[in-house]
């Protein structure tokens, strides 16, 4: 099964070091109670970041894009905490799509295609 998810994919590296470095000085959890839980995917059409952020409504969630990542911001009457993400890739002018669900921020980041502006918010569905 596992020889047959790999197969006729390659995985390109560039870039990967520098993205698998913020493991180390951030990790995917903080341990803080108000933390934003991050999980990275890799598909073949698009990169995946979600993002679980218990105790929130999707009206106290802002995703901001910036050139090589997106800052995700939580805030509501009693927290306010953010994470930014480093991804492998400039993102600026790549379609990206978010939705919430059951506490889980889905943000999905197409390889193809572009968009003209770059620094944005995203629209949360």
């Amino acid at each position: 099964m596992v020889d047959e998810k790999n197969e006729g994919y390659s995985l390109d590296l560039e870039g990967i070091e520098d993205w698998m470095k913020q493991f180390i000085t951030d990790p995917f959890f903080d341990g803080s109670e108000d933390g934003i839980r991050l999980d990275l995917f890799e598909t073949e059409h698009s990169y995946i970041v979600e993002a679980t952020t218990p105790g929130y409504k999707k009206e106290d969630l802002l995703i901001e894009v910036e050139k090589n990542g997106l800052r995700i911001q939580c805030r509501n009457k009693k927290i306010n905490t953010s994470r930014f993400v480093t991804l492998p890739v400039t993102i600026c002018r790549k379609i990206i799509k978010a939705t919430y669900s059951k506490d889980i921020l889905e943000i999905t980041i197409q390889k193809a295609g572009e968009v003209k502006n770059h620094e944005r918010n995203i629209n949360i569905k």
